[in-house]
């Protein structure tokens, strides 16, 4: 099973390669965009081991989703804020769902891929491409 370094490196091979293509074809890519959506697609080549207890990706989800935990509940005693406790309950929700994932389950899904990678869209269709692409080669990867 690959580590997450070798996911990484990867992914940025097929981002050389995309981007070269992109090239061939005359298209035009803004480097602001590019950039946000080489992050993005960085960080959905590491999305599917979010169910492997000992993953990268997972220990900063976690961190994360605490701190986030923490803070909402801090925010929601202060100022009583509906939206607060809603974060709170979602925080808790997604750590406590952490426990119940199988390593290779649902995560390591084509459909899931395409699926997680729709909100980008919305950002900008790039990052929707590089975030599939990212995904789509950690399942590549996994698969060799």
């Amino acid at each position: 099973m690959p580590n997450y370094r070798i996911h990484i490196l990867f992914y940025f091979a097929v981002v050389i390669l995309f981007i070269a293509a992109v090239n061939l074809l005359e298209m035009h890519l803004e480097v602001n965009v590019l950039i946000y959506s080489i992050s993005f697609g960085l960080l959905y080549s590491l999305l599917p081991d979010i169910d492997a207890r000992r993953s990268v990706i997972r220990s900063t989800f976690v961190k994360i989703l605490s701190l986030t935990a923490i803070i909402s509940f801090i925010l929601f005693i202060i100022y009583q804020d509906l939206l607060q406790f809603i974060l709170l309950l979602l925080s808790l929700c997604l750590l406590i769902s952490l426990n119940f994932l199988k390593h290779r389950g649902i995560f390591h899904n084509l459909y899931l891929a395409i699926v997680l990678s729709i909100p980008p869209y919305f950002i900008d269709p790039l990052v929707c491409v590089f975030a599939f692409i990212g995904y789509f080669s950690h399942l590549v990867m996994d698969a060799i």
